[in-house]
């Protein structure tokens, strides 16, 4: 394959990180997702692979791989992309119940391909009965690295506990909402002062707590260029040297009024939650009046006001005549510390009392309930009613497929049950339609993207947000529709670039289905601070610099629930 001037340009940085003469050697490749970080690792595995003198070792077996660590969902693109571009090279894919416990078995591969679950898995067997810790391998490369942002969690423990002297991150996104996301980059790379904790506490986040936020920043910039190369589209793109030329990306901010029945209902809970909360609500404590969590319990009164706005039918999913429940849905226990930093991740690790009504969080006498009997009543109606058959936001998605009804269009949604609504919906207005969920196999994952891309006839692909917005390649696309908007604006940019990509050869669409005076809409302007801070210290915008805070904090919520001025 012959690589575009930005490609064998970046080759050479990462040949030239390898040469080092440090003991530790790589870096990070930030490129613009959609730039071809992928092939441009493809062409260092082939142009350096390790001599018999590099194997040679005393004390442990070298092995001669690389071994690329990424989201399940990219696995089979990795092999694919290595099998096609790169003849004669040998892949294995270390995945699954039947995985090998061979590290003589790995030692016959070129690249080897697991899931960051995968390394966890096997990081929770003892060192010693794990293929993947055994050896010492020729280099390890972190696919959508910032998955290991949190330092704290056992996915970035166990991927910084894998032995080799050359590592490298790949990721578009670096910084998602705060610097200290960097850091844990920097704990499983090894090459920089700001891998010791007590040096990047005393360099950056003291001075960031100081105020003095722009020295902190020069001074991680200045480390950055030795150790980072990013390109962005907006750049090649201008460039007239570059060879490099995407087509048109329009972004459509829609606003949407509700329904009245729809406002209504909105206004109704939304009433509710804030008189729950109460004058006296202090978002640094630990408790409210009714005794529980109150940060807690806030994201979830801040999750049942985006349902509502996405779509009502959301709140009846919690009623427990269903199979399945939102509760279920959309929490979990995970014991991950957030740092009380990340609204994602505090949003990931989600968990209530299963007393208390989903809705208020008033006790409950019978746990197998989801909600109260004050609030079933309120939310009971609507079933009923004739004026909430229709939905908003539905509706406009549907006039927006309207328009050209043959063009391949990519929805995404945070909610699993979202896209159970607008694929039952869809289908009924005769769409073709697949869709793409984190509860799917790899092979049944494989299933949906070759009939999305080589069937003609399906048009529509459903795509749940965190799991289609890392790495997958979707040009046989040219429209995005983003159902609702994300906390992380990354995730979003992301999911875009899976059709605005190197590949595309048509013009793209984007629009942003917001409801106007809700919550969504303070979501949306949330994401321009979080765009800023990305910009800052990655593209080392000047201009964002100026905007930027030292991190997001709890008063983030505080807004979205009360606005700036409570």
């Amino acid at each position: 394959v012959k690589l575009f001037p930005h490609q064998v340009n970046g080759l050479r940085f990462l040949q030239k990180r390898e040469s080092m003469d440090e003991i530790f050697k790589g870096g990070m490749l930030c490129d613009d997702m959609g730039l071809g970080k992928t092939v441009q690792t493809l062409a260092l595995i082939v142009s350096n692979k390790p001599t018999e003198t590099d194997l040679k070792t005393i004390d442990e077996l070298k092995l001669k791989a690389t071994l690329i660590i990424c989201p399940v969902a990219l696995a089979s693109q990795w092999k694919d992309e290595a099998e096609s571009k790169c003849p004669g090279i040998k892949v294995l894919i270390f995945h699954g119940p039947k995985r090998t416990d061979s590290i003589t078995e790995l030692g016959k591969y070129d690249i080897v391909i697991t899931s960051y679950l995968t390394v966890v898995s096997e990081f929770d067997k003892a060192k010693s009965s794990s293929p993947l810790y055994k050896g010492v391998w020729w280099r390890i490369v972190l696919d959508e690295a910032h998955i290991i942002k949190n330092k704290k969690t056992k996915m970035a423990i166990a991927c910084c506990n894998l032995k080799s002297f050359k590592r490298f991150c790949l990721t578009g996104t670096p910084v998602q909402n705060n610097i200290d996301e960097l850091q844990s980059l920097f704990v499983f790379l090894r090459i920089n002062k700001y891998a010791n904790i007590d040096v990047w506490t005393s360099e950056i986040k003291n001075l960031i707590k100081e105020s003095q936020t722009e020295k902190a920043l020069n001074l991680l910039s200045k480390e950055l260029k030795q150790m980072m190369l990013r390109r962005t589209k907006a750049v090649l793109n201008a460039s007239n040297n570059s060879g490099f030329e995407l087509p048109q990306k329009k972004i459509h901010r829609i606003l949407i009024k509700f329904y009245p029945s729809e406002r209504k209902l909105y206004r109704a809970i939304e009433a509710k939650i804030l008189n729950n909360i109460g004058d006296d609500f202090d978002f640094k404590s630990s408790e409210t009046k009714n005794g529980g969590t109150s940060y807690i319990y806030t994201l979830v009164y801040l999750l049942r006001l985006r349902q509502v706005a996405c779509h009502w039918k959301l709140l009846f999913e919690n009623n427990p005549d269903n199979e399945e429940t939102v509760h279920t849905e959309l929490t979990t226990n995970s014991k991950s510390d957030s740092g009380g930093n990340d609204l994602d991740q505090l949003f990931d690790s989600l968990s209530i009392n299963t007393n208390n009504c989903e809705i208020c969080m008033s006790k409950i006498e019978n746990s197998s309930n989801k909600l109260c009997a004050n609030c079933l009543n309120m939310l009971k109606p609507p079933l009923e009613s004739k004026s909430l058959i229709s939905n908003a936001k539905v509706d406009k998605l549907l006039s927006i497929l309207s328009e050209q009804k043959t063009r391949k269009t990519i929805i995404f949604s945070e909610f699993t049950k979202m896209l159970s609504i607008l694929e039952t919906t869809l289908k009924s207005q005769g769409f073709k339609v697949v869709k793409y969920i984190g509860s799917m196999n790899r092979l049944q994952r494989d299933e949906v993207l070759t009939k999305m891309k080589t069937d003609p006839n399906t048009t529509i692909m459903l795509c749940s947000l965190k799991c289609a917005s890392l790495g997958l390649n979707l040009t046989c696309a040219s429209r995005v529709i983003l159902y609702n908007p994300h906390y992380n604006p990354a995730i979003i940019d992301q999911a875009i670039d899976r059709v605005y990509r190197l590949g595309q050869t048509q013009a793209v669409d984007v629009y942003e289905l917001i409801v106007d005076d809700s919550i969504e809409l303070k979501i949306s302007e949330l994401q321009d601070k979080k765009r800023a801070l990305a910009r800052a210290v990655a593209d080392g915008d000047e201009t964002a610099k100026l905007k930027l805070v030292s991190k997001l904090t709890r008063e983030e919520l505080k807004t979205l629930m009360f606005g700036p001025d409570r």
